[in-house]
């Protein structure tokens, strides 16, 4: 019952032979969180990371109204009237991990299940970072009694860089995902470029 409760996790497990999922859900999140944690590291006495009104508490007002639309989304998709959501995704297809009996199998994806996965990951995610920001700004303001100055510094540029990746994962999923709903999904799998008739074509 347990690994039920984890299942929206399983877009993690998603591959490709491109390696997207892996450039999309951490390279690109680590790069850009650790500019920003550095950013943050070297000017923390310009930028309010944990206060009242610092980095955590604005993106905590901007994430915790994410979910609704996640879950808006999902049943969207869930219930897409088109046939050619349930085929195979053209090209190569991403595999991914669903389990059958009790068993994990690696299968292919098709468009429900790819954006479903997505958007049901999008989901837990959201309410993940709302939840750890709230700790963070509770936390935070009693570890200097706990800690030394230098410790203090570093945990808070750890949790920052932490955070933040998972922010940035956000973001770009979210940006893939809406390429994919706004744009791939209305993309044929493959154009005919054969030339027009010249008789049709001939100006009046």
């Amino acid at each position: 019952m347990l690994l039920d409760l984890l299942r929206p996790f399983s877009f993690l497990t998603i591959t490709h032979p491109t390696r997207k999922p892996l450039i999309i859900n951490w390279i690109l999140p680590m790069i850009l969180a650790a500019i920003v944690t550095s950013l943050g590291f070297f000017t923390s006495e310009k930028i309010d990371i944990f206060g009242s009104s610092g980095l955590i508490s604005r993106l905590l007002g901007f994430i915790q109204s994410l979910p609704g639309f996640y879950i808006a989304a999902l049943a969207a998709i869930a219930t897409f009237n088109n046939k050619d959501m349930l085929k195979p995704m053209p090209g190569t297809p991403p595999i991914g991990t669903v389990v059958y009996n009790g068993y994990p199998e690696r299968i292919p994806m098709n468009r429900r299940r790819f954006l479903s996965s997505m958007f049901a990951y999008l989901t837990v995610l959201s309410i993940g970072l709302t939840l750890l920001a709230v700790a963070f700004l509770t936390v935070a303001p009693i570890l200097k009694d706990v800690v030394s100055p230098e410790n203090c510094q570093i945990l808070k540029s750890a949790a920052t860089y932490i955070y933040i990746v998972f922010v940035c994962q956000m973001v770009s999923v979210t940006l893939w995902g809406l390429y994919y709903l706004g744009d791939r999904l209305h993309t044929p799998d493959s154009l005919d470029f054969s030339p027009p008739d010249s008789q049709s074509t001939q100006i009046p």
